[in-house]
Order: C-alpha cells, then sequence, then structure tokens
C-alpha cells in the first residue's frame, strides 16, 4: 500500500499546533489574539487533513478488499476446474461420482445486510433528525443564494450520507456515517450530531420530502456520489490528491463560486459505487441501483399477473369500448360489476339523482372494486366503493389493516402495471394529492375517476389503462409519461389537469 499523502502536512501541523498551545500559555493581550486566531486556523486545516487521510485510507482498504475479492474468487474458480476434472478422471474408472468431492469450503462472509446484493436503509424519526441537523450544519445558509440552491445543497447533503450508508466503505447506519470522525465539518467541535443546533421546521420539511420522494422511487440527484467539498476550503495537497477531480468532474453543484462558498459533490479518482439499495422512510420504501436510479420492477406476482389477466380478458370483452353498456349482449356484465359491491344494478339501470334527474348510475368504481374482488381480497386489504373517493380515503385514513395499495405522489413515482391511476373530474379536476387529501378532512365527497394501469411502454412516452364506464364502456387509454416514467398532466381543451394520486399495488 502506497504511502498516505497527508502524513506529512499532518505531522507539521500536529508540530505547529504544540508549539502554539505553549506559546499561548505565556501570551498576553494582543498577542494572545494572535495566537488563538492563528491555533484556529491550523486546528481547522489539521482537522480537514485528518478527514481526507481516513477517507484516502478508507478508499486504499476498499481497493485491497476488491483485489482479495477477485482473487478468492479466482481459487474458487481453479477449484472447480481442478474438481470437474477430477471427477471425469473417477467417471472414466466407474468410480462413483460422491467420491470426488472434496470437503466443503465454507463460502466467504457477507455483509448480513447485503441481502441478495441490496442493503436496506431504514431511516426512522431519530435519523431524520440527525440528517436535518447536520445538512443545516452545512448548507442551512445557502438560502440566501436562493431557496432552489437551499434545497438542493440539502438534498445533496442528506443524500451523500445515504450513498455512503450503501458504500462498503463507510458505516452502515445513518447515524454512524454522521458521526464518522473529521467527515462532517460541524461534527469536529461536537463529536457527535445529537451536539448540533435542532433543524429549523423549515429544513427538516425539506429533509422530510426529499425521504419521502426517494422512499417512492424518485431517483437521486448525484449518481451515488459519497463526496464533495468546497476547494476554496481546502488544502493544496488535497486538491491536488482528489479535490480538483471532483471540481472538474462534479455530479451536482450547489451554493454560490463567486462567493466562495460551494460544494461541489463527485467521486475521488477510483472511488468504487455504492451498493444497490433500498430506502424505507416509515411504510413506503423503494429500491435504487448503484447509482441512485430507481431500480426495474422485479418479478411480477401471482396476484398482479392474474389482476392483469382479469382486465386484459374484460377489456376483449367489450372490444375495447366497441360494446356499450346497454347492449343486449353486455348490459348483464355490468351487473357482475354491482354484485361486487351487494347493489342490484345492471348496464340498462335508471335511477333517480339528488338533482332530480335521471339516469344509468356511473360504474366506473364498482368495474374497480369487482376486479379487485375477482382476485379474492378482503376488506382488510381492499373495501369496494361506489365512488373512488371512498376506498382512496381508506388509503390516506390508514383504515385498512393490511391495505393493498400505497397512496404515491404523482409527481415522483412511476406508475407500473397493476397500479391505478386516480384524478378529478368536474369541481375537481385541477385537484392534486394535496387539494384531494385537504378536501377529504373538510368534505369527503369529490368527483373523480381511476382506471388500472396495465402496461407501460416508455419508448412510446405512455402507459396503457384499462377502466370502467370510459364511453359507457370498459375502455383502454393512453396517458402520456415522461422520459423518468412519471405521469405527464393530463391535457384537455388547450388545459392541463394535474393528476391526484398513483395507488401502488403491493404484490410482494
Amino acid at each position: 500500500m502506497s504511502q498516505n499523502p497527508y502524513l506529512a502536512e499532518i505531522t507539521q501541523l500536529t508540530t505547529a499546533i504544540i508549539d502554539l498551545q505553549m506559546e499561548l500559555a505565556t501570551a498576553a493581550g494582543a498577542d494572545r489574539q494572535v495566537f488563538q486566531q492563528e491555533l484556529a486556523a491550523k486546528t481547522a486545516v489539521a482537522n480537514k487533513l485528518q478527514g481526507l487521510s481516513d477517507a484516502w485510507r478508507l478508499g486504499r482498504i476498499t481497493q485491497a478488499v476488491g483485489a482479495l475479492q477477485d482473487l478468492a474468487a479466482s481459487e474458487l474458480a481453479k477449484q472447480g476446474r481442478v474438481v470437474a476434472r477430477l471427477r471425469r478422471m473417477l467417471d472414466a474408472q466407474g468410480v462413483p461420482a460422491d467420491a470426488a468431492d472434496p470437503t466443503p469450503v465454507a463460502p466467504p462472509p457477507t455483509r448480513p445486510e447485503a441481502t441478495e446484493g441490496v442493503r436496506v436503509i431504514d431511516v426512522s424519526p431519530t435519523d431524520l433528525d440527525a440528517l436535518t441537523r447536520v445538512a443545516q450544519s452545512e448548507v442551512g445558509h445557502f438560502g440566501k443564494y436562493g431557496q432552489a440552491q437551499l434545497v438542493g445543497g440539502l438534498q445533496a447533503v442528506a443524500e451523500t450520507v445515504i450513498n455512503r450508508v450503501a458504500h462498503v466503505a463507510f458505516p452502515d447506519d445513518i447515524q454512524s456515517v454522521i458521526n464518522q470522525r473529521f467527515q462532517f465539518s460541524a461534527i469536529n467541535t461536537t463529536g457527535s450530531w445529537t451536539g448540533l443546533k435542532p433543524g429549523s421546521a423549515a429544513i427538516e420539511g425539506i429533509i422530510r420530502a426529499y425521504l419521502e420522494h426517494r422512499a417512492q422511487g424518485a431517483n437521486g440527484q448525484l449518481a451515488g456520489a459519497t463526496h464533495f467539498l468546497n476547494p476554496f476550503l481546502s488544502s493544496p495537497t488535497a486538491l491536488t490528491q482528489w479535490g480538483n477531480h471532483v471540481v472538474a468532474n462534479a455530479v451536482a453543484t450547489f451554493g454560490d463560486a463567486g462567493k466562495k462558498d460551494v460544494h461541489y459533490h463527485g467521486f475521488a479518482p477510483g472511488t468504487v459505487l455504492p451498493t444497490p439499495h433500498m430506502i424505507r422512510f416509515g411504510a413506503v420504501s423503494s429500491g435504487f441501483d448503484a447509482r441512485s436510479k430507481a431500480a426495474a420492477p422485479g418479478p411480477m406476482g401471482t396476484m398482479r399477473r392474474q389482476l392483469l389477466a382479469t382486465l386484459t380478458t374484460e377489456l376483449d370483452r367489450f372490444d375495447n369500448g366497441r360494446h356499450k353498456e346497454d347492449a343486449a349482449t353486455h348490459f348483464a356484465r355490468i351487473g357482475d360489476y354491482w354484485a361486487a359491491l351487494g347493489l342490484p344494478y345492471h348496464g340498462r339501470s335508471v335511477v333517480t339523482f339528488a338533482d332530480g334527474s335521471t339516469g344509468n348510475p356511473a360504474w366506473s368504481a364498482a368495474f374497480i372494486s369487482w376486479a379487485l374482488h375477482e382476485q379474492g381480497l378482503d376488506a382488510a386489504q381492499f373495501k369496494g366503493a361506489q365512488a373512488h373517493w371512498v376506498y382512496f380515503k381508506d388509503l390516506v385514513d390508514a383504515r385498512l389493516a393490511q391495505p393493498i395499495f400505497e397512496v404515491m405522489d404523482p409527481l415522483i413515482y412511476a406508475p407500473q402495471p397493476g397500479d391505478i391511476v386516480h384524478y378529478g373530474r368536474s369541481t375537481a379536476s385541477k385537484f392534486d394529492l394535496a387539494a384531494a387529501v385537504e378536501h377529504l378532512k373538510i368534505d369527503g365527497f369529490y368527483p373523480s375517476h381511476s382506471d388500472f394501469v396495465v402496461a407501460v411502454d416508455p419508448e412510446d412516452g405512455t402507459i396503457r389503462t384499462v377502466g370502467g364506464n370510459v364511453d359507457n364502456s370498459v375502455k383502454a387509454k393512453r396517458p402520456k409519461i415522461d422520459a423518468a416514467g412519471v405521469l405527464k398532466p393530463r391535457r384537455s381543451r388547450g388545459e392541463d389537469y394535474p393528476w391526484i394520486s398513483v395507488l401502488r399495488l403491493r404484490d410482494t
């Protein structure tokens, strides 16, 4: 292992600090103030160098561990070839194959948190407090450069911590990463995040929103980076060794470089990526790859496959909207949907509404309820409803013991097959998630519609949905999505309208 490039400077500074402390012990007046200022400056530089030294050492250890793992894999492969050759020789002599098996070799130890190569990062309320405090201590003043710089800077500090938790070279929990010696400047004097000033309500709100969005599947902004620095406060050695590389190849920058108050985020030379990981905040979680990009959905569960099969069959039954609700061949099928709610209607039913008018009762929520009832779900998982806002409220108010869906922010979460997309109509046509949730508190009812997602087509930039009572039939639609798979606003008559929510199907 090569010589630590920071040791010489650290040794020189340590000697200078000791000399200054001796001078300070006997100094008085203006001389004492000068010595105190010089001592503080040299101590700050020494702390930064020590942090860089520790990071360099961890990087070298990571490289050594990687080399050892490669060597172990090579030796195991060589042993496998020897065993195979031995088996072939014994087979040729008529000796039973089990006689060729050597004493089993214990597999190399694996990290207990790395289930199938994915580290689970549980963010507790205490972790939220720790992230809020350290982010505030680092960049809480960035607000003077604009709200975007404050929010981005705070999120980037929190993301750096999460990326380190997911990295083999750093501790495996949030608080230990934050408390690691000489890594975050404010911790150098307090020794622990608990000694930092409590975060303001505004900054905690920013960090909380960031964690909620990540847990809902929002991509990270740092591509897995685990380092950041202000080059105007870094030593020449640090800049030469890794700082200039980070600045020249920064994945994100926050603050104001013109005022020498800036953070460059990136990778030190030779730094390996974090491991794939999952972020869990509250009851919501999402998986990410090494570069903090939301992982593709895993293998489709049985219930999801069956639900999609049910929807496809029903879409074919109505020939994608060609057969209408009152057709002689199909009106009774609408009655099956209503039967899932215990109601006696069908496709030719006529009812009197509150305003005295008459017509066929809307059955789109009955279709949702029927399709899920067909999968054998009970009331603890999903309660059928005659109106979409009712089952949405069940989820918002956490009324179900084992809900099969969870409410996701449509501005963040990319819908997947089996999910439900939910939006307002008429007087609620401009409701977003916040407006709908607020309305549920004061009233409850709002006109709305929901459809099942049955396919996602990134190349076409659309998802395919299937819903009931769409043009008085069972019919598919093609809502648009962006490059990240997130729903674009609904477009109607030259105006954009928001989605309320995507209900993510829990099919584990």
